[in-house]
């Protein structure tokens, strides 16, 4: 098996402001506007990188236009660095134990504070419904997830049922025994059997999009 070199930090800032400026226009940058958004270098220079960054599957070109670049995956900044911030998967399903990224439902990646995962396995889900609204955590609020199994009782934890439904509550225990509590009076306590995949260690969301609750 060949193992791929890992990106230079100029192939990286390159992979970054493709993948920023994509997510924030919705479509990828001209060659020319990479180079100038990266200090003024040449066009041949950008064109070099792109494509390494495609031979080292980061990136993907439909045809010889312009701007038909895309990320080969969501993938494809996961765990970058630099400046600070890295890059954590944003998984769509809640995965029982550490997630498999090669498996598991992966719909992007978001660059944050490298600080906020606390742990290079770290990942992010999305919260589905209103069971933990008296804590502050909303539908569409994102969570930062350190995976494990032993939790501290009184923790948010991350879930996931027999039938495989994962679920963000609070973990509880009264008379030996451990269960989930929703932060929502509508909702009863989980008792087991259920597995712990994880323990919430912070919270993302866009400013302004917080509703209020009036």
């Amino acid at each position: 098996m060949v193992t791929m070199k890992p990106l230079t930090k100029s192939q990286e800032k390159v992979l970054r402001y493709i993948a920023d400026f994509a997510r924030e226009k919705g479509f990828p940058p001209s060659v020319r506007e990479i180079g100038a958004a990266l200090g003024g270098i040449k066009s041949s220079t950008v064109a070099y990188y792109i494509k390494v960054l495609i031979k080292k599957g980061k990136l993907e070109r439909g045809s010889s236009r312009a701007r038909d670049l895309r990320l080969a995956s969501p993938l494809a900044t996961y765990g970058l660095s630099g400046l600070g911030c890295r890059g954590y998967p944003i998984l769509g399903k809640v995965p029982a134990g550490r997630p498999n990224l090669l498996e598991d439902e992966v719909e992007d990646t978001l660059w944050l504070d490298e600080r906020l995962g606390r742990s290079k396995d770290s990942y992010l889900c999305r919260v589905k419904g209103d069971s933990m609204t008296g804590a502050g955590i909303f539908d569409g609020d994102l969570l930062v997830v350190r995976p494990q199994k032993v939790v501290e009782t009184g923790s948010i934890v991350v879930a996931v049922t027999p039938e495989g439904e994962g679920t963000v509550k609070f973990l509880r225990q009264k008379g030996g025994l451990f269960f989930l509590e929703a932060a929502n009076p509508a909702y009863p306590p989980i008792s087991s059997p259920f597995e712990v995949a994880g323990k919430v260690i912070s919270l993302v969301r866009k400013f302004g999009e917080r509703r209020a609750n009036n």
